[in-house]
């Protein structure tokens, strides 16, 4: 120990000369000095490794999470495409078959008129030329029960083709209220983005992995989409919580909550009430930390939120 601390007390000598016409300086630099700058060194290049690791892996994360978040906002959006087009196809159908039985019926009086009409001939009191009615007259009757026959035949089918069209809207209508698609409260002001940021606390970058939207104290927070609630508690940093499951895929989660007004187990429907904003657990301020997971991954919520308005 003593021969160590006795070598580092040395120093070592460099000898700078600029040709051969000038003076040498000699400049001497301690070795233990040397010795922690060569340290010093060492641990900024190691560190300056381990932190461009750390950034490739969080971007090609962040590219495979843009990639599948793409793929779910296509999805989104077909399915609102073939919920607006069945919606107008239930309508058509709908209007096709009130049409269909206003007619029917006016048919119905048109033939219940005729029938009466019959009837009243052969009295004595009854004058044939106040009837006037012609054969072209009754062929008009006959062609109106044969319309009467073929719209009552078109009813049933266009009745069930309706009747489908309903279910098939009614399975798509589902579909939407399971997704995340509107925002999570009526403020917008957003006060931290999904990814990369310089932590309010530690200072440090760090993976944020929601959405702060900010606003008044005591805001009412709202179910994204039809679920039921996982979790409803304190939960350390994110102070009151709640973690609603909407799908085998979908999960949103709410942080920093002032009151939490739903229980775990109970079901809750796209824009139901479920808490006020707060600044409770680990937050600089009033504000509503908001995250969507698909298959456990968090992933950007700003596209579903925007998708919805």
């Amino acid at each position: 120990m003593k021969r160590l601390l006795q070598y580092l007390a040395g120093s070592w000598t460099f000898m700078v000369m600029s040709n051969a016409q000038k003076r040498v300086f000699s400049i001497k630099i301690p070795r233990a000095i040397g010795y922690l700058f060569t340290l010093f060194i060492l641990s900024l290049g190691t560190a300056l490794f381990f932190t461009y690791q750390q950034a490739n892996s969080l971007e090609t994360n962040s590219q495979t999470l843009s990639h599948k978040l793409t793929d779910k906002q296509e999805e989104l959006k077909s399915l609102q495409s073939k919920y607006q087009t069945l919606l107008t196809n239930a309508n058509q159908t709908k209007q096709k078959i009130d049409k269909l039985v206003t007619l029917q019926q006016e048919m119905n009086q048109l033939v219940s008129d005729d029938t009466q009409l019959h009837k009243g001939m052969g009295g004595d009191s009854l004058n044939i030329e106040q009837l006037n009615y012609s054969s072209d007259e009754q062929s008009k009757k006959s062609e109106k029960v044969e319309d009467l026959q073929t719209i009552q035949q078109s009813i049933p089918s266009l009745v069930n083709e309706y009747k489908e069209t309903v279910s098939e809207l009614k399975s798509v209508q589902k579909e939407l209220a399971r997704l995340p698609s509107i925002w999570p409260t009526s403020a917008r002001k957003i006060t931290s983005r999904f990814g990369g940021r310089t932590d309010p606390f530690t200072k440090s970058i760090s993976h944020h992995k929601g959405l702060d939207i900010a606003g008044p104290y005591r805001t009412e927070i709202y179910a994204t989409a039809d679920g039921r609630v996982n979790e409803a508690r304190r939960n350390g940093g994110y102070g009151n919580f709640i973690s609603i499951k909407h799908s085998s895929e979908y999960t949103t989660q709410y942080a920093h909550l002032d009151e939490i007004f739903v229980e775990p187990g109970e079901k809750v429907k796209k824009g139901d009430k479920i808490g006020a904003m707060g600044t409770t657990g680990r937050s600089t301020g009033v504000h509503l930390h908001y995250e969507v997971l698909i298959n456990g991954e968090h992933v950007n919520p700003l596209p579903y939120v925007l998708v919805g308005q």
